[in-house]
């Protein structure tokens, strides 16, 4: 939270001052001074690019090419004619014309890594050349005071010079945008046909000395002289001062004009720049780090390059940016918002105060001097146009020209004021370091729900296109939906606890700007992007769209252009903003021209990313050493396509030049080489890529450039090339050992042959018998497994039975071509406990199954007993390949043990059946003898029948009683009349006895 105290006692003494003398033009630039990086001469009078890439430097002292990595220098040692370098020219990408005090020179470019001299032409070794221009395959040659020359060049001996205009003292040549060349010399500007021809000549009258020329527009020329610009109006034959507003009585030494259009000078006060109408000085109080310049350039990347009569070399990376801060008039480099009062006036809040800037001209706002020593947090223009301003403990608001402070009554201690925000009802929302507070009618309100959810700062207020009003806080964010504000957290889903931003972009998405990156509100939740989506700053302080609705997030490492895809752009201090850490949720804003206004801790930085003025490009590369070592020694293939290295070279390395010049230190390589290695590997600059022993084949080294850690489509090179086979592994060589390894296996072969011969005929007499004794045993088996007395077959893994022997057709009642190459579970009754399936699963698993006693079921439908021992059979790897199943069948044996166990049970019953039978018999005999002595007494005596009848009834119900019993065991016995398998003899008929006996008992009972 940035604090009052931080205003220095220094700058409040010094305050006054400048208030009252400073009519601010504020503004400064980022340059880049090369004094300091290898580039030594402080007197430069050409700059070029040429079609490689490469920057050359014409200087007092020599030729001086630049690859964004060193800088290289040539000079009379070289072939140069002279050290003095006046103007450079290229054709395509061969040839480098040098034009010299002494002459013009040619250099040989079209090897990016060795430029060589060539020659100079002897009919102008004695002219200083002025300037160069090539044009419709000629290259036109203007010399100081010695005439207007045209070259047409084949080769050395191949060329001529044709003179245009003798003793002429040419300054500048440029082409015309219809197509023809405009010369100027001493007093006027001619213009020239592609064949040479003069086609006209507009004398210029100026007491000045003309020094450079550059078409404004069609037929509007600007001629630049020692005091002031010219501007020439072909068609209508004119020639006065051009209408600028600012000084114009500058030293124009150069003109030239940005990819853009914007035309810029070099003059001898410093940088010119021409906009609507305006020209702007760029000197040493904007950052220029010298003044004289006598050559100005914009290279393919969009930097502007300058060169000095007397500071030597210098580069703006970005130009168009424009930075306000203390050194130059702001006063406090922490600038916490920024209001667009009009479309060309802009108010800025900061820690001492507010400023304002009207067309880039800043000055202090004399409406706000009673808030000079104030920290201000925002700057507000409510529904009526009444400006507030917040800020440490002030609220003020501005209208009628009246600047008049503001108390809350609800807050009684100290607090920042952090935003506002009127919402469309009316309600004036005031965010502070204590809670929220509100206007409405007069009537102020606080809300206290706010503490009870541990919510203390709320930094930001935003109300969406359908209404929905945001707040953005310490705590989450709260929304007041019907009078009632609901509360989101973590707890709810949200990635993080602060919100510092809230912002609705032009498709409706609603993003938040938070301590871990920026928050994407989905239907369903919340999406968090961050640094593994390629955030470089996660602090998110402002989140903007620009007029094409892209976004664009002020983070704690600068600005950055996103989208959900991934970051795009990133820009920061080294593109020349003041700072990389943003202050507030109001601290920076897009206008109506699409200018991006960044307050940073540092300042206030502007540009137009959207305008060409460099941001880096693609860099170009090109191999600047390609190796290998041969005795010691290295050479180079570096010219070779696909170069053959022989095996005992097999030791390569190289080395790139890569060129970069937005920011020459945010370059690195990626290589690797295909055919030993697929993954990337990272090297600076300056590596020297090394491979040793590499095995024979064919390998291709690729190199891409990184810029600032990102991959850079389309910058990437490749050098292909083979290691050669030692000659251990060439073909002739492996013939000649075949063949001679042949010879002396033929000889020994030859040798052994006759031995082997007779070794061979008595193996083939012994196996011979032994292949007749396997037919016999193999015979043998199959007799054997056909007639065996057990049920043998044989299936594979998955039951499809491959063996079927002639007792399994006995007991089943398949026959072969019934059962072969069917599923062996065909046997199986239905919900068979022991199904074949489940046998075979089990011999799978433990390799075997013995003695299972089994039911299966036969052709016609019975089911016969088995025991079954079941046995795997594996190839020579140990893999099972089919499955042997030996059963025997035990159905009659095992009918013939059932009945002889139930014959001996008869018998026994039988056996207990006779002492049974005793027994009762005793209790019969008892009762007979019983009746039959009482029979006799009714012989002698009558009066005792009454007691027979009565004796005789109680001993027969007993008899009775005794035989029922006699006939149940019977029953239970079962023994019945009937003859057993495997006896002759007939059972009598006990049933029948034991009936007739009971009839005669009876009979008996009823005669008494």
């Amino acid at each position: 939270m940035p604090s009052s105290f931080r205003t220095s006692v220094k700058l409040i003494l010094l305050f006054f001052f400048f208030t009252t003398c400073l009519s601010l033009n504020g503004q400064s630039y980022h340059f880049k001074n090369y004094k300091n990086f290898g580039f030594s001469s402080n007197q430069i009078f050409a700059i070029h690019q040429d079609q490689n890439g490469f920057l050359w430097f014409g200087t007092g002292v020599g030729l001086t090419r630049y690859d964004s990595n060193r800088f290289i220098t040539f000079s009379v040692n070289d072939g140069l004619p002279a050290n003095e370098i006046l103007a450079l020219e290229s054709v395509a990408d061969s040839m480098l014309w040098i034009g010299t005090g002494l002459g013009l020179s040619a250099f040989s470019i079209k090897n990016p890594n060795d430029p060589d001299f060539i020659f100079t032409p002897v009919e102008l070794s004695s002219f200083s050349i002025s300037s160069l221009l090539y044009s419709n395959n000629a290259l036109w040659i203007g010399t100081r005071r010695n005439g207007l020359f045209l070259l047409q060049y084949k080769n050395i001996d191949d060329y001529t010079i044709q003179e245009i205009i003798p003793a002429a003292s040419v300054k500048d040549i440029k082409p015309t945008m219809d197509g023809q060349i405009a010369v100027l010399d001493n007093s006027s500007v001619i213009f020239i046909n592609s064949s040479g021809l003069i086609e006209n000549q507009v004398a210029v009258n100026s007491e000045n000395r003309l020094k450079c020329l550059i078409e404004k527009e069609p037929g509007i020329f600007w001629v630049g002289t020692e005091s002031g610009l010219l501007e020439i109006n072909i068609p209508d034959n004119t020639t006065e001062p051009a209408k600028l507003t600012g000084s114009s009585k500058y030293d124009y030494n150069r003109l030239i004009r940005q990819p853009n259009n914007t035309i810029w000078g070099g003059s001898g006060k410093g940088l010119l720049k021409f906009f609507n109408n305006h020209v702007e000085l760029i000197d040493r109080s904007n950052g220029l780090p010298g003044s004289d310049l006598r050559a100005l350039l914009f290279d393919s990347e969009g930097n502007l390059w300058l060169g000095s009569y007397i500071n030597g070399l210098s580069k703006m990376n970005n130009t168009t940016l424009v930075n306000f801060s203390e050194s130059n008039g702001l006063l406090s480099n922490v600038v916490n918002c920024i209001l667009s009062e009009t479309r060309d006036q802009k108010l800025i809040g900061t820690d001492l105060g507010i400023f304002k800037i009207n067309n880039f001209s800043l000055n202090r706002d004399e409406r706000f001097t009673e808030l000079n020593n104030n920290i201000i947090w925002f700057i507000y223009r409510s529904h009526n146009n009444d400006i507030w301003i917040g800020g440490e403990d002030i609220l003020y608001r501005f209208n009628h020209n009246s600047l008049k402070e503001i108390k809350i009554p609800l807050i009684r201690s100290e607090c920042t004021f952090l935003d506002m925000l009127q919402s469309r009802d009316g309600t004036r929302w005031f965010c502070t370091t204590i809670g929220l507070f509100s206007l409405k009618n007069g009537e102020y309100k606080d809300y206290p729900i706010f503490k009870e959810h541990g919510i203390r700062s709320i930094w930001e207020v935003e109300q969406l296109e359908n209404g929905r009003l945001l707040f953005g806080t310490d705590n989450g964010i709260a929304e007041l939906i019907n009078g009632s504000f609901k509360f989101t957290g973590k707890e709810n889903g949200l990635p993080d606890r602060a919100v510092y931003s809230i912002h609705q972009d032009q498709i409706g998405r609603v993003w938040l700007g938070s301590d871990l990156g920026v928050i994407l509100e989905q239907k369903d939740g919340y999406r968090l992007f961050g640094r593994q989506d390629g955030l470089q700053g996660t602090i998110i302080s402002q989140i903007m769209s620009d007029a094409l609705g892209g976004l664009w997030i002020c983070s704690d490492r600068g600005l950055q252009k996103f989208t959900p895809d991934g970051p795009v752009e990133r820009y920061g201090i080294k593109d020349g903003l003041l700072g990389e850490e943003f202050t507030t949720q109001n601290s920076s804003l897009i206008d109506e021209k699409g200018n991006f206004w960044l307050g940073v801790f540092g300042g206030l930085s502007v540009f137009n990313p959207n305008q060409p003025g460099g941001h880096g490009g693609i860099p170009k590369m090109y191999f600047s050493r390609a190796n290998y070592i041969d005795n010691n020694v290295q050479v180079s293939f570096l010219n070779f396509e696909n170069a053959r290295i022989d095996y005992d070279n097999r030791n390569v390395s190289f080395q790139l030049t890569g060129l970069y010049y937005y920011n020459e230190s945010d370059l690195s390589f990626y290589y690797r080489l295909l055919g030993l290695e697929e993954d990337w590997q990272e090297a600076a600059r300056n590596d020297i890529i090394r491979y040793s022993s590499i095995d024979p084949g064919t390998y291709n080294f690729q190199v891409k450039a990184v810029v600032d850690g990102k991959s850079v489509e389309g910058s990437f090179v490749s050098k292909q090339f083979v290691i050669l086979k030692p000659f251990w592994q060439k073909g002739w060589f492996i013939f000649i050992t075949i063949a001679a390894i042949l010879l002396a296996a033929y000889g020994f072969f030859h040798y052994k042959t006759r031995r082997i011969l007779t070794e061979n005929k008595k193996l083939q007499d012994e196996i011979n018998k032994n292949i007749e004794d396997l037919s016999v045993a193999k015979a043998t088996i199959e007799n054997i497994i056909e007639h065996s007395g057990s049920i043998l077959v044989t299936t594979d893994l998955k039951g499809r039975i491959v063996t079927w022997n002639r007792r399994a057709e006995e007991v089943f009642g398949y026959s072969k071509d019934q059962i072969l190459h069917k599923n062996i579970k065909s046997l199986d009754q239905e919900n068979d406990l022991w199904n074949f399936p489940e046998i075979l699963k089990e011999v799978r698993k433990s390799g075997e199954l013995r003695q299972l006693e089994i039911k299966k079921v036969t052709a016609d439908g019975s089911l016969i007993d088995l025991i079954v021992t079941a046995t795997a059979l594996s190839d020579k790897d140990g893999k099972y390949k089919l499955i042997n199943i030996s059963m025997e069948d035990f159905s009659e044996r095992n009918r013939l043990t059932e009945l002889r166990i139930n014959r001996e049970k008869l018998l026994a019953g039988i056996e207990a059946l006779n002492k049974l039978l005793a027994t009762l018999s005793h209790y019969i005999n008892n009762s007979i003898a019983s009746i039959s002595g009482m029979a006799q007494l009714v012989e002698l005596d009558e009066s005792y029948n009454k007691k027979f009848l009565s004796v005789t009834n109680i001993q027969i119900k007993k008899i009775q009683a005794v035989l029922n019993s006699l006939s149940i065991l019977v029953n239970q016995l079962n023994l019945k009349t009937r003859d057993y398998v495997g006896e002759q003899d007939t059972l009598f008929d006990i049933e029948n006895e034991i009936e007739q006996f009971i009839s005669s008992v009876q009979s008996l009972s009823g005669k008494k």
